[in-house]
């Protein structure tokens, strides 16, 4: 009988020793990957005050414990939502060739900055107070600040070689004003929502910068 019970006991342990490093690692980037999806979701839904790390892993359906492993703060998720979607934009712009696409791929970054309400308030408050040298935030911003200007610029200046700017636009520059335009008025936005559509005045800047527009 002894023995019977001992072959028993040991069966669990078999089945867990069976869980090699590699299917824990891919477990764990599938999980990384569905709190960031989550977390983006109610962080446009609710706003980032509005959205506690409980929510998020209630939604995942993990325990509270399981989320802080992976983000141990509400703010070090939201930056990683934040760069996951700027390296998402930042591949996707390294293969754009013809005109059409180039059009397309600056469009759409101009429309989505100002159909997220929630992120618009979130990111534009986040930054305002990142300003500050000892915020936790401020190198993270600044950092990504200076990433978005070199990833658009890099991409005005592509299609600058292919004749598409106009003549004395400088990409960087462009770049550069694109996101000062971008961030003041989401900040008028906050003030007067009805007073600015963000989305058709970055469209407008966007427009002015090319010779053509055949899309």
């Amino acid at each position: 009988m002894a023995n019977t019970q001992s072959t028993k006991q040991e069966a669990p342990r078999r089945q867990t020793s069976a869980r090699t490093p590699a299917t824990r690692y891919a477990k764990g980037v599938a999980r990384h990957g569905e709190i960031l999806e989550t977390a983006k979701r109610l962080f446009g839904e609710h706003g980032f005050r509005g959205t506690a790390l409980r929510d998020i892993a209630a939604e995942c359906g993990i325990a509270h414990s399981t989320l802080l492993h992976y983000f141990p703060t509400k703010q070090s998720l939201l930056m990683a939502v934040l760069a996951e979607r700027d390296e998402r934009a930042r591949s996707e712009s390294e293969h754009l060739e013809r005109l059409d696409d180039i059009l397309d791929f600056t469009r759409r970054i101009a429309t989505t900055q100002g159909t997220d309400p929630g992120m618009i308030e979130l990111t534009t408050k986040m930054m305002a107070e990142a300003t500050d040298p000892a915020h936790p935030a401020h190198d993270f911003y600044k950092a990504r600040s200076a990433q978005l200007v070199d990833n658009l610029t890099r991409l005005l200046e592509h299609a600058k070689q292919r004749g598409f700017l106009r003549e004395g636009v400088d990409p960087r520059r462009a770049s550069q004003g694109f996101f000062a335009l971008r961030d003041g008025a989401q900040l008028q936005w906050l003030l007067d929502p009805a007073s600015i559509d963000v989305p058709e005045l970055l469209v407008w800047y966007q427009r002015s910068l090319f010779t053509e527009d055949d899309s």
